[in-house]
Formats: C-alpha cells, sequence, structure tokens
C-alpha cells in the first residue's frame, strides 16, 4: 500500500476512534430520569426502583438526574446507619441515610403527598460534594449519628466528596418542602451546609418551605450555616429548638449563621414563630459574616439569655459582623425566657469586643417584647454599634425599651416613624359621615418616607382600634403601604363628638363637630 494511503488511513481511524469516545461520553452524561414505583427500602438498584435503587443508579454517572416520587410514604429502613466522623469507608449507600454523590434532583408529588421518613435510624440525606435539589416533599425524623459532622438530620450539604477529597461551590435548593420532627447531637437539626477552607463556598437555596419541631443539641435547632452562602425566602420557622445550656454554645432556635468573613445570608419574607433557644438567638444566632433580614416577621421566639428575636454572642466574635434588618416585624419575643434575671435584647440583641460587630435596623416594628434589660434593642461590647432610623416603637414618643453596657456607642434611634391622623371634614350633620386617614409615613423629621416604608410586604402593621365618640368609627385592621383608613359615622343627635385611631400604644384623635356643636340649637333644628 503506498505510504500516502497508509498514513490516511491511520488519520481515519484516529478520528473514528475519537468520534466514537465522544459518542460514548454523550450516552454517559445523558440525563436520565427514575421515576419510582416500589416503597420499601430496598437497594439491589434494578427495575422496579425504590427511592435508594434510583439514588444508587443516579449517583454512577456525572450527569444531574432527575428522580421522580409518586404520593405516599418512603420509610428508611435499612441499617445501620453510617458513623459519622468515621472518614469514608463508614459511608455505605446501600444502608443507613441516602448518599448523594453526583448531583440529583428529586421531585414529589406534593408537600403533603409525598414524605420521606428517616424512622430516626440516621440523617435522611448526606450530600458528599454534590448539588441537590429537593422539590415538592416532606422531610421527618431524621437523626444524626453523632461525631462531626453531626448536624443535618434532614439533609447534609458538605464540603468533601464521599474520598474525603475537598470540593466547593455545590448547592442544596429546597423548594415548596417540609422539614418537621428532625434531631441532630450538635447543629442543624433539619438542615447544614458546610463548606471546605479554600474551597468556594457551598450555598444554601430555599423557597417556600416550612420547618418545624426540630431540635439541635448546639445551634440552629432548624438550620445550621457553616462558611456558606445562603438565601431563604418565603419559608416559615415555627417550634424550633436550640437546646444547649453552655454558655459558649453558638444558639439560634431556628437559624444559626456562622458563615465566616465574606459570606453572604439573606433572608426574604420569613416568619419566626415560638422558636426557642437556651442561649442567645430565640429564632436566629449570628456569629460570622453578613445577614439581611428583609420583609420578615419575629413573633414569640424565646431566648433563655440575649435576643428573644436575634442575638449575635460576643464568646466567639473573631470577624466583623455585619446585620441588616429592615421592613420587618418583631413582636411578643422574649429574652431571659427563663427569667433568671440575665437576658437583654427582647427583640435583638449585639455584642462585640474588639472586633466591629454592626447592626442597621429601619422601618422595622418593635412592640410587646420582653426582656430583664432593654425590651428591644439591647448592644454589648465596644465593638457593637446599632444604628436603628426610621422604625416603628409602637408610640411617637422616644423608645424606653434600648440599652448598652460595655463600652458599645450609643444606639442611634432618630428620627423616628410618627403616627398621623387626618379627619376629613371636621363638621357633618347628624347621621353624617367622615374619612379618617391614618399614616405611618412620615418620621420624627417630618421627611415623607412612604416610599420605602411600603416597599416591605412584612410591614403592615395592625390597627388596635378605631375611637368613636358621639358617633361609630370603623376601618381597616391593618396598615397597607404605611396607611389605614377608616370612617367616623355620627350619630343622629347634634353633639361636640371625637374620631381617633389606636395602634399599640398610640392613641390619637381629633374632634368632630355634628351640627354647629351647640346640642340645644341643633336639636330644634334636626328634631
Amino acid at each position: 500500500m503506498p505510504r500516502t494511503a497508509c498514513r490516511f488511513l491511520r488519520a481515519w481511524r484516529r478520528h473514528c476512534l475519537l468520534g466514537l469516545m465522544f459518542f460514548s461520553c454523550a450516552i454517559r452524561i445523558k440525563a436520565a430520569t427514575y421515576n419510582v414505583t416500589v416503597m420499601a427500602d430496598t437497594a439491589d438498584a434494578a427495575a422496579p426502583y425504590s427511592l435508594r435503587d434510583a439514588i444508587l443508579l443516579a449517583n454512577s454517572t456525572a450527569s444531574s438526574d432527575t428522580i421522580v416520587l409518586p404520593a405516599g410514604t418512603f420509610e428508611l429502613t435499612l441499617g445501620p446507619a453510617d458513623l459519622a466522623g468515621k472518614g469514608p469507608t463508614s459511608f455505605v449507600p446501600a444502608s443507613g441515610d441516602l448518599d448523594i454523590r453526583n448531583p440529583v434532583t428529586i421531585q414529589g408529588a406534593g408537600i403533603n403527598l409525598t414524605v420521606i421518613d428517616g424512622k430516626s435510624l440516621d440523617r435522611i440525606f448526606d450530600c458528599h460534594g454534590a448539588s441537590l435539589t429537593l422539590r415538592d416533599v416532606t422531610l421527618q425524623k431524621g437523626q444524626t449519628p453523632v461525631g462531626f459532622p453531626a448536624e443535618g438530620a434532614g439533609v447534609l450539604l458538605r464540603g468533601t466528596d464521599y474520598t474525603g477529597a475537598k470540593t466547593g461551590g455545590k448547592k442544596l435548593s429546597l423548594i415548596n418542602s417540609r422539614l418537621r420532627n428532625h434531631s441532630s447531637p450538635l447543629n442543624g437539626g433539619a438542615v447544614g451546609v458546610r463548606s471546605t477552607a479554600g474551597q468556594m463556598a457551598n450555598r444554601l437555596e430555599m423557597t417556600d418551605c416550612t420547618l418545624t419541631s426540630n431540635t439541635a443539641l448546639d445551634g440552629g435547632g432548624a438550620v445550621a450555616l457553616h462558611n456558606c452562602t445562603a438565601q431563604i425566602r418565603n419559608s416559615v420557622f415555627v417550634f424550633n429548638k436550640a437546646q444547649t445550656t453552655i454558655e459558649l454554645g453558638f444558639g439560634g432556635g431556628a437559624l444559626l449563621v456562622n458563615c465566616g468573613s465574606g459570606n453572604a445570608v439573606t433572608l426574604e419574607q420569613c416568619a419566626f414563630t415560638s422558636n426557642t433557644s437556651l442561649q442567645e438567638g430565640g429564632a436566629i444566632a449570628h456569629q460570622s459574616g453578613s445577614l439581611t433580614v428583609t420583609a420578615c416577621t419575629m413573633t414569640g421566639n424565646r431566648a433563655d439569655r440575649h435576643g428573644g428575636g436575634y442575638g449575635r454572642s460576643v464568646a466567639l466574635n473573631v470577624n466583623p459582623v455585619s446585620t441588616t434588618i429592615k421592613g420587618s416585624n418583631a413582636t411578643g419575643n422574649k429574652a431571659d425566657a427563663n427569667n433568671n434575671g440575665s437576658g437583654s435584647g427582647g427583640a435583638f440583641y449585639n455584642a462585640a469586643s474588639g472586633v466591629g460587630s454592626t447592626m442597621n435596623v429601619s422601618f422595622t416594628r418593635m412592640f410587646a417584647n420582653q426582656a430583664n434589660i432593654a425590651a428591644d434593642i439591647f448592644a454589648q461590647g465596644t465593638g457593637a454599634a446599632v444604628v436603628a432610623q426610621n422604625n416603628w416603637w409602637g408610640s411617637n414618643a422616644a423608645p424606653a425599651t434600648v440599652g448598652t453596657a460595655g463600652g458599645a456607642p450609643a444606639i442611634t434611634l432618630t428620627p423616628r416613624l410618627q403616627l398621623s391622623l387626618a379627619v376629613a371634614p371636621t363638621v357633618i350633620s347628624p347621621l353624617g359621615t367622615s374619612v379618617l386617614t391614618a399614616s405611618l409615613n412620615k418620621n420624627s423629621a417630618a421627611a415623607n418616607v412612604g416610599g420605602v416604608f411600603s416597599n416591605f410586604v412584612a410591614n403592615t402593621t395592625p390597627v388596635k382600634k378605631w375611637i368613636g365618640s358621639a358617633g361609630v368609627a370603623t376601618g381597616n385592621s391593618l396598615f397597607t403601604g404605611g396607611v389605614a383608613t377608616g370612617q367616623f359615622k355620627a350619630n343622629a343627635v347634634p353633639a361636640s363628638g371625637l374620631a381617633g385611631i389606636q395602634v399599640d400604644n398610640q392613641i390619637l384623635n381629633q374632634a368632630v363637630v355634628i351640627g354647629n356643636g351647640n346640642a340645644a340649637e341643633n336639636w330644634e333644628l334636626y328634631k
């Protein structure tokens, strides 16, 4: 065969081989969908598929696969549990928790229809350096084994893969799901997210979720975030508990934010209700990184020590911390819930010694919070700066519910939101009506701040009552966009009356003349 033809043949063979390799790889990385039909916990990785079967198959390729679950309860019964802290050899995919080694999406039939029950055997999902999306499911009764990291009994995203190699930049997405009745002997009763130093931070994205009745022995009764980033939106945290009584413990009845220097966590339109910490932060404990809370409610949370709603601990402060709380509502929270006389900051507590910890609170309602010292905000230590401007403190008066100690700078409290009332007209006939317009859109510096105030959904302040004398006043039960409207209807008899409103502790009235204000003359005129 001529030399030229040989060279051509060899080149043709190489191209064919490369083409075959590319074709083979394309087949291998094509995403698969596994439809689960077996409710029992099996591990033979063969059709028909159980949940564990489908995960074993998804782990076998690098593709981003999808697992579809029908309605029903999937109980994890294959033991023994993985041994936390015992190294990669303890990660046994065929038993214990569900090990995620490659990216996967698990789609349920609905939050009230598809339930994955850990039976308190082990945590439910253990993500070894792999992204996981959970949608439309309920996770319940996960239990993390003792060891490190003993957190995230519902789901844990690690900063290492199953061999122990460092990984980063992975994401845990929880969408329209419920996590309940999980328990951890360390942090993050339901969810734990960690990153490894030197790697890109892992991330939590949570939307439209409910986390209830989860417990952690140390911090973050529901969620613990370590050296990572997070965005949590439209989610509800209720009856979660951080149970540590150790003074240097993390705390945070619902959420522990320990995301590390340079990392950020944002909370938007979330509700924290009746969560408990035996240390700081009945709802949220914040240790490191930046935290932004927008349009959230904190109601009825309890901390045995400081910060019934939010607590920032002085003991572990090693990096500057930034906290922004805006357009939110903090009511009925309590520090010093065990009544031992040591709790400060019924709503918010900020502590830092030496290293700066800046808290900015704006366009937020604080009312009916309780503490041994400072029912609303307390700052402790030379590095604890608090700026609290354009807030509603339950009345037009300057608040007496704040305090500082340990050399903390004075808390900036002005300007404050002010309640105003307009009544029109103020002279009406018997059985006539006046329109009442109450507003919280101006502050004590007479500046109109309504454009900012009305942007935050959670800041809908309730009207305690409408007030009528010589008539009846009725109206909206909530402020919307900083405004509430009502109506005063006069009695049939001419008189001098009052029309007004009460919002929290603030009462405003205006005089209304029914007729010309002379009862005798107007009775003759109108009888």
